[in-house]
């Protein structure tokens, strides 16, 4: 599995460490939407980002590379992935804006951790930004 996640890593420009974080997985989740899309929309309506929308801090803990190339493939149509991101996220009912900016973020704030900690996520080595709460 973690040679799979190293392929599809390498491939979108995202860090190659085999690990399924936040950029990663937001990538996997769109291409399974275009490859799965009834599996795929049974599983987003269960989705706990559906039930609570502020998880979408948990995209601060992405690398700047990860989150710049993230934030270009939602931007751009001309880059792969554009339709297929933006398809992902509009059926989760994901703020567009705020998801843009966590994935800029520097910095994981409180309500970061508390989201990544939400999905279960635990490989972090960023600092916390005590005055962004």
């Amino acid at each position: 599995m973690s040679n799979s996640i190293i392929n599809l890593q390498e491939r979108y420009g995202l860090t190659q460490d085999g690990e399924l974080g936040p950029c990663t997985a937001i990538t996997v989740g769109a291409l399974y939407k275009l490859n799965f899309p009834i599996e795929a929309d049974k599983s987003m309506r269960e989705s706990i980002f559906m039930k609570m929308p502020w998880l979408v801090k948990a995209f601060q803990a992405c690398s700047q590379n990860d989150g710049s190339n993230v934030e270009r493939y939602l931007s751009y149509p001309d880059l792969p992935l554009h339709k297929e991101l933006n398809n992902f996220v509009d059926a989760l009912n994901i703020d567009k804006g705020i998801l843009k900016q966590s994935l800029k973020s520097k910095v994981v704030t409180i309500s970061g951790y508390k989201a990544l900690e939400s999905i279960g996520y635990t490989g972090l080595d960023f600092a916390v930004d005590e005055d962004t709460k």
